[in-house]
């Protein structure tokens, strides 16, 4: 008998222990100084220590009733602790009762640091204020007309519950949490403010490129290895997605093994996105929804205002060699070491499509998780977080100094004027002098193609013998390229 009373005496101590961390984290993150409380952790951590402050008064009255000795209000205080009928413990909490002005969220907007709103809602407060006010002044999002201030919501604070669902994934209860609204009116608020993005914002930040534009990209796509015209890239990515119908649930289910929506997208080399076709079946594959897409017959039909003069779109195995399209050699019997290397430098060149998936789905945390909600609500939300790419390119790199009333489809051409050549975003990132990935004696390799190869395979070879003799009068030896067969 007295085991089991020190066993819930402990029990009783480490309840207390449990509700004054909670009140503690609850009490830092109203104030704004608890940091951690901008990821995922910290927002739990806030919810958890709500919940736990529920379990403070028999927690304390258990362990005064074990410090002066009454066994049996002892046992009963710690049979009380322990028990599910405590207030709220057993049911879901209110988290609309403190309203979206008492809320974490808020405090994020109005009172944290730009490095903190930052990491928060991932775009800068330049290119939030731009965001909202844009989708304000086109009747999209509209702040709520109310006397009651509780519901007197802002439209800036409406692109803020948007930003945040989709910065950080997770259920619409956890976003709930952050801002102090309700699940269904975080839902709502997501749709709209996706919806305004894609109408109102798409046409200035994703758009077809100019021919300036594209005279660019193959510029930066031949600073790899030099293979010129080359004009975009193109590859597709998965979504991770379970449909309710389990009639349907085999359609999505890819190669991989998990279930998704096929999403392929066109990039050019400043790591933003031109156009993408998003929310197919995962069990589709690139080359069907390429040839099915409305960017393919676009392209197909005036290819040099897209890919520039004599261009070219650079893609993997996946979709298939055309007209257009440039492709390694398939692995065979007989691969040379002409074309192994071919395949490196093609590789070397692609390689942007995948360094954008990779920052993209780390920014905008909806596409690495399961959402719980209709396929087309999901492709709104992943062509919302596209255009949100583009946005934090051109913001977070600090060359657009103009105001509000001078945003239009130019940003973009700013853009690449204004972005260093110097070292690629991966080797800045890791404080590289140097950048390894660029060739640097690209003026003597350059593999320029001749009009006169009459179709992608011809140019292909052309292409495979310019960089293997390029290479050999550049350093006195051939090339040799790692194998991965």
């Amino acid at each position: 008998m007295l085991e089991e009373e020190r066993k819930k005496a402990v029990l009783g101590l480490a309840l207390l222990v449990l509700a004054l961390t909670g009140h503690l984290l609850v009490q830092l993150g109203q104030e704004g100084a608890y940091r951690a409380a901008s990821s995922d952790i910290g927002v739990g951590l806030i919810a958890l220590g709500q919940r736990w402050s529920n379990l403070a008064v028999p927690a304390v009255f258990g362990t005064l009733c074990f410090s002066s000795g009454g066994s049996d209000v002892l046992a009963i205080a710690a049979d009380l602790a322990y028990s599910r009928n405590l207030p709220l413990a057993s049911r879901r909490p209110n988290l609309a009762r403190t309203g979206w002005a008492g809320s974490s969220l808020y405090l994020v907007v109005t009172q944290w640091d730009d490095d903190a709103f930052r990491r928060v809602l991932r775009l800068s407060r330049a290119a939030f204020d731009m965001t909202w006010r844009k989708l304000r002044d086109s009747g999209q999002v509209r702040d709520n007309m109310c006397n009651a201030a509780k519901y007197k919501i802002p439209a800036w604070f409406k692109v803020a519950v948007c930003l945040h669902h989709l910065a950080h994934g997770g259920t619409w209860y956890q976003t709930a949490a952050a801002v102090g609204l309700a699940d269904s009116t975080c839902r709502a608020y997501t749709y709209s403010v996706c919806r305004a993005i894609f109408f109102v914002l798409r046409p200035i930040f994703m758009h077809p490129p100019t021919q300036a534009e594209c005279l660019k990209s193959q510029e930066r796509f031949a600073d790899r290895k030099g293979i010129l015209n080359v004009g975009l890239a193109v590859d597709g990515t998965h979504v991770p997605y379970r449909p309710d119908n389990k009639f349907w649930k085999n359609e999505f289910r890819n190669y991989k093994g998990w279930h998704s929506v096929l999403c392929v997208m066109v990039v050019n080399s400043f790591y933003m996105f031109v156009d993408a076709e998003v929310g197919h079946p995962g069990r589709c594959s690139d080359a069907t929804v390429t040839e099915e897409s409305a960017f393919w017959e676009d392209i197909k039909a005036d290819f040099e205002a897209w890919l520039g003069p004599m261009g070219m779109l650079i893609s993997d195995g996946a979709i298939g060699l055309s007209d257009i399209v440039l492709t390694p050699y398939p692995r065979s019997a007989g691969m040379t070491e002409k074309r192994r290397w071919f395949n490196f430098c093609h590789s070397s060149t692609r390689i942007y499509v995948e360094q954008i998936f990779g920052m993209w789905k780390n920014r905008w945390r909806i596409n690495m998780f399961e959402s719980k909600v209709h396929r087309s609500f999901l492709s709104l939300m992943i062509y919302a977080t596209l255009i949100l790419h583009n946005i934090c390119c051109i913001y977070n790199l600090g060359s657009y100094k103009g105001g509000p009333d001078e945003i239009d489809a130019s940003m973009v051409q700013k853009y690449m004027e204004a972005y260093p050549h110097d070292r690629c975003s991966q080797c800045r990132k890791n404080a590289s002098l140097h950048c390894s990935h660029r060739n640097r004696s690209a003026a003597n390799s350059w593999a320029e193609v001749s009009s006169e190869a009459a179709s992608m395979r011809q140019r292909r070879d052309e292409i495979a013998d310019k960089l293997w003799d390029a290479y050999f009068a550049t350093h006195g030896k051939y090339p040799v390229a790692p194998r991965h067969d």
